[in-house]
């Protein structure tokens, strides 16, 4: 593991101002020591068995042109939920670069994102029109305050876990089942519960689950 002592805040990008290599951003908004997470799009589903298979997500996004972190955070937020979040500073970051090594730092710029996560991407090609290319993307989540209630806009649903139950997700937990680990689901529309809601290997949820593992995180 790289510990702070070992890291350069030089290589951390500024997330106020507009980000020239491709990035994601989001939030992460806390209720009841449960997190919300969104259900990925219908272009990502997929059957297994012919079982539907649902991936879940943070809620945020790819960027747009002349975007900053903090910008698309908020941006995506308003889009999924459909209401306003304040951002909050996060005292300490946990990082993963693109080779798998992750920290704990304690960044100076205001607000600080809680996740911060650097991939390698299969191609350095734009993911659209005047955005930016590179072989990295960056991805930054903060902390948040929803101004309102949080509601399933853009996307199909929302749904609440706590930490200490993310792992089941990884085989995948079905919705009718959810119950049982103590998630809290709201659905745009009607989805069949036997579908399986899942954590994709490698994704940035994936890290989340592992930062909770090796650190005591207060939610």
């Amino acid at each position: 593991m790289v510990t702070s002592t070992d890291y350069d805040q030089k290589t951390t990008p500024s997330f106020r101002v507009p980000f020239t290599e491709p990035m994601c951003a989001g939030i992460i908004i806390s209720k009841q020591k449960k997190l919300l997470f969104s259900l990925g799009d219908e272009n990502r589903w997929h059957k297994v068995g012919g079982v539907l298979h649902i991936p879940l997500g943070g809620i945020g996004g790819g960027q747009q042109v002349d975007e900053s972190f903090v910008d698309c955070a908020l941006r995506e937020a308003d889009e999924e939920i459909g209401c306003t979040v304040s951002l909050l500073h996060s005292p300490v970051t946990y990082m993963q670069d693109e080779l798998g090594y992750i920290s704990e730092e304690r960044l100076e710029e205001l607000p600080a994102p809680l996740f911060y996560h650097r991939k390698k991407r299969k191609s350095n090609e734009p993911h659209g029109d005047g955005l930016p290319t590179g072989d990295i993307l960056h991805i930054a989540n903060f902390r948040a305050r929803a101004i309102g209630q949080p509601e399933p806009k853009d996307i199909p649903g929302i749904v609440y876990i706590s930490p200490k139950s993310l792992a089941p997700f990884q085989k995948g937990v079905a919705i009718k089942d959810l119950a049982s680990v103590d998630a809290l689901i709201t659905l745009r529309d009607k989805i069949p519960d036997d579908s399986v809601l899942v954590i994709n290997t490698d994704s940035h949820e994936e890290f989340i689950m592992k930062c909770y593992e090796q650190f005591a995180i207060q939610w």
